[in-house]
């Protein structure tokens, strides 16, 4: 019986440990280093934000937002060390991420563009030029490749997304 119990103890024990030691995303994330690449393949923590952010308060961890690209893929965005990061997640786990940093003069979009006036296939994530057309020219983008949970860098000549997919707060006005 003394054998159960002390079996029982270690068992409770190393579950103690293992919650203690719970790992998210943003652990191995260091200022000084690669975070896109350390984001990557990590998971993502299924907690409220404001636990995550207070918790990575030392790397300025700040939640920019999330949209449902797809059944199985969501998208996010994080402020991370003075940088905007963002974040393609499969079942909890990062799938892929990129840097692009975002203002109001440069704001981040996220839908479709039209390149050379055609429609683009599928969701792309953009940083825009400033200005107020209803369409403006992209800076920087990725096409999100659904299947592989990826971004793919595109070509920006000829592309521009209308103002009604700006994704973030900042507006780019």
């Amino acid at each position: 019986m003394s054998k159960l119990f002390g079996s029982l103890a270690l068992v409770a024990a190393l579950a103690a440990t293992q919650l203690a030691s719970a790992k998210d995303a943003f652990d191995s994330v260091k200022c000084d280093g690669d975070i896109a690449k350390a984001l990557v393949g990590v998971k993502i923590g299924n907690e409220p934000v404001a636990a995550i952010e207070k918790r990575h308060a030392a790397i300025g961890l700040r939640n920019e937002g999330g949209d449902e690209i797809s059944d199985s893929l969501f998208y996010q965005s994080w402020a991370i060390c003075g940088g905007s990061y963002h974040m393609l997640e499969r079942g909890g786990v990062v799938r892929d991420a990129v840097r692009a940093d975002h203002s109001k003069t440069a704001p981040s979009f996220l839908g479709t563009c039209k390149a050379d006036g055609v429609e683009t296939k599928g969701q792309v994530l953009a940083i825009l030029e400033s200005g107020t057309a209803d369409a403006l020219p992209a800076k920087s983008a990725w096409r999100i490749d659904e299947a592989n949970g990826t971004f793919v860098a595109i070509g920006t000549a000829g592309l521009a997304c209308p103002r009604s997919g700006i994704a973030t707060a900042d507006g780019g006005a």
